[in-house]
């Protein structure tokens, strides 16, 4: 696969004449066999998933190297809240402490925590194969007990969850998958 952003290609497999990625999107010059675009498919999602790793630690490794301001240069070709971002993530979470089944989107959530906390959350989110909006709901009653209040809104909805399971188990295959159902068990202390 070749991927060619202001006429440089840079070439991701063995078949750099099958596919053709732009600055606009993904082209195929023939059809594929399915071992192919399932190679191709996963390359990309890689890709996809570094993605932010890669501008962070880019932004990191330039702005120490050659100051803030050579690196403003660059600021133009990234939007500033992803470039904040990716620089705050990058910074806080060296590539020695990030999980790579853990997506980039839990590591950034992650960032005010001190290294033990933080590692001992990105664990309990890839054990428990939690969503974004889990990990999400996970932090903020984790940061409730820390704060040693109680987390009525979520007690409250228990219930309601529990008379889901039977749905959700029958739903699976359809629309919901195990890792849902597995979601709403962790939720409910099941």
């Amino acid at each position: 696969m070749t991927v060619a952003f202001r006429g440089t290609p840079i070439v991701w497999d063995k078949d750099s004449d099958l596919v053709t990625a732009t600055i606009i999107g993904l082209s195929f010059s023939r059809p594929p066999s399915l071992e192919q675009f399932l190679s191709i498919g996963s390359n990309i999602m890689d890709a996809h998933q570094a993605m932010n790793w890669v501008v962070g630690d880019l932004l990191v490794y330039g702005e120490d190297l050659f100051g803030e301001q050579v690196v403003s240069q660059l600021l133009d070709e990234v939007s500033i809240d992803v470039q904040l971002a990716a620089i705050t993530t990058c910074r806080a979470i060296p590539q020695i402490h990030r999980r790579a089944d853990v997506p980039y989107s839990h590591h950034r959530l992650v960032t005010k925590y001190d290294s033990e906390e933080r590692g001992d959350l990105l664990q309990t989110a890839a054990r428990e194969r939690l969503t974004l909006n889990d990990f999400r709901t996970y932090l903020k009653v984790h940061d409730a007990y820390q704060r040693g209040e109680e987390v009525q809104e979520v007690v409250q909805h228990k219930t309601d969850l529990q008379a889901c399971i039977g749905l959700a188990e029958e739903m699976e295959g359809k629309t919901w998958t195990s890792s849902h159902t597995a979601s709403l068990r962790f939720w409910l202390g099941l």
